[in-house]
């Protein structure tokens, strides 16, 4: 039998609910953070309500500032259209910026901000590109050490780093 579209999904903090539709014997998601389609879908049984903390973590910490929208397809004999894209996630503590981080040597550090989970830390040349990327330092640690990194593996030049604090996910 065929699968009805599901309606519209729709956050409850960081979970994501939708209403199940009749004969859908389980559920397939996927996102889009800003105009990026993931090409990744994820079946999750059938459920009406998925945890998204992780993948928020992982989303704000790569694509700070990019909406992440989901939306729902029921599976059956004849999987069901996808839903309408949920509204754009909004949820978390927005938390003050990270003041000017310091550099010493090749670590750089920096002073923890209120209700931060933790710290994304980013490596780039002279030339504005990302070098690395470090994701969940824990607050109260307040560096990161470049120093293997860019002797051993960086070409010689000018780099600077960004300190962007995350929040805490449940």
């Amino acid at each position: 039998m065929p699968i009805a579209q599901v309606a519209k999904p729709v956050w409850n903090d960081t979970s994501i609910t939708w209403v199940k539709v009749a004969n859908a014997t389980g559920y397939r998601m996927y996102f889009t953070v800003g105009d990026i389609i993931t090409s990744e879908e994820l079946e999750v049984g059938d459920i009406d309500t998925y945890d998204m903390s992780v993948t928020i973590q992982i989303v704000l910490a790569y694509y700070p500032g990019l909406a992440l929208r989901m939306s729902i397809q029921g599976m059956g004999d004849i999987d069901g259209p996808y839903s309408e894209m949920s509204d754009a996630f909004a949820g978390g503590t927005p938390l003050p910026q990270v003041s000017q981080p310091s550099w010493a040597k090749k670590v750089i550090s920096w002073k923890d901000v209120a209700n931060a989970g933790s710290y994304t830390v980013r490596l780039y040349n002279a030339a504005g590109e990302c070098l690395d990327t470090q994701v969940g330092i824990l607050p109260g640690v307040q560096r990161y050490d470049y120093t293997d990194l860019i002797e051993n593996y960086m070409p010689a030049g000018s780099y600077y780093a960004t300190v962007q604090a995350m929040p805490e996910v449940t």
